[in-house]
């Protein structure tokens, strides 16, 4: 072989191995960066390109150098695939505010607002509590908290803040009273956002949607009781299996997935999940798909009244 011949084959393959390294190097500041790194494919046309241009020993030195390009970007595509989905996996849907309304769960400094004042029962006797409390009369208190639960007719989240404070200071429910499902949450996870539907046995619901839209059922008939029905009984099956959640209310669930939670006088009790995993559940699956005819309700309704304004 000529000694011009090995130079171009020499310099041709250093050329295109440090292509294969400057285009590491890019797709590694790509990554640094946040941006998306090219593929593969785009780098190999430049090196189809580079043969071109070195001529008849430009094939071997392809060869040669086109291992290494190809190991080089393979690895970068790896890092790539990992570095995206693991984002996937990780990233929390964005919370929506109205999240913290829908559980009868705020803490005792929050509920009512501190500094909010109301002759209005059970603001009244929610305040008169707190008031015990920091006197130190824990008695008092409980009393307080009893005494709305001895109320018939307030909306369910109250029950559920007074039965909250109440396991706060040792109060337990009764065996027949702490499975009662007093609520249903669905929380949706996706890309976009948050998705919220909630449902309770005055026959009031809410469906927060993830753009800031919302759908709010405060029973003006009773179309939706058969719908509101069937979830919560459902849902009372459900609860039935499991037991309460010791510890404080989750943030909400993982991009991707479901979480169905059940509000009763023990406790939250939930389950997770994958959405198609879920639905293939033999429990699970019967409350999410009477959750959706519920959505389906909402929004039916909400189109009907837009349509008459």
């Amino acid at each position: 072989m000529p000694n011009g011949s090995w130079k171009s084959l020499v310099l041709g393959g250093c050329g295109l191995i440090a292509a294969a390294l400057l285009a590491f190097a890019y797709c590694s500041y790509c990554e640094g960066q946040g941006k998306l790194p090219p593929p593969s494919s785009l780098v190999l046309r430049v090196l189809l390109v580079l043969y071109l241009m070195i001529g008849k020993w430009g094939l071997v030195a392809t060869g040669i150098s086109g291992g290494v390009l190809m190991i080089a970007m393979g690895y970068t595509d790896r890092r790539r695939e990992r570095k995206y989905l693991t984002l996937g996996k990780s990233k929390e849907a964005t919370p929506n505010p109205m999240r913290e309304t829908l559980f009868g769960d705020y803490p005792l400094d929050q509920w009512p607002p501190d500094g909010f004042f109301s002759e209005t029962f059970p603001e009244s006797a929610f305040i008169l509590a707190r008031s015990h409390l920091s006197s130190g009369r824990e008695g008092d208190a409980i009393a307080c908290w009893r005494q709305i639960l001895q109320r018939p007719g307030l909306e369910p989240r109250e029950y559920l803040q007074a039965w909250h404070f109440l396991r706060q200071h040792g109060q337990q429910p009764s065996t027949d009273a702490a499975k009662q499902v007093l609520g249903v949450v669905v929380e949706v996870a996706m890309p976009e956002g948050l998705d919220l539907l909630a449902a309770y046995p005055n026959h009031t619901a809410r469906y927060y949607n993830y753009s800031g839209a919302s759908i709010i059922w405060q029973h003006p008939d009773t179309s939706l009781d058969s719908a509101i029905d069937q979830l919560l009984s459902a849902s009372q099956q459900v609860v039935l299996q499991l037991g309460p959640y010791e510890q404080p209310r989750p943030a909400p669930p993982p991009l991707g997935s479901v979480r169905l939670s059940f509000l009763t006088p023990s406790g939250l009790h939930f389950g997770q999940g994958p959405e198609a995993a879920l639905a293939h559940d033999a429990l699970g699956g019967q409350v999410l798909q009477l959750a959706t005819v519920l959505l389906q309700a909402l929004i039916a309704k909400q189109e009907l009244i837009a349509k008459t304004e």
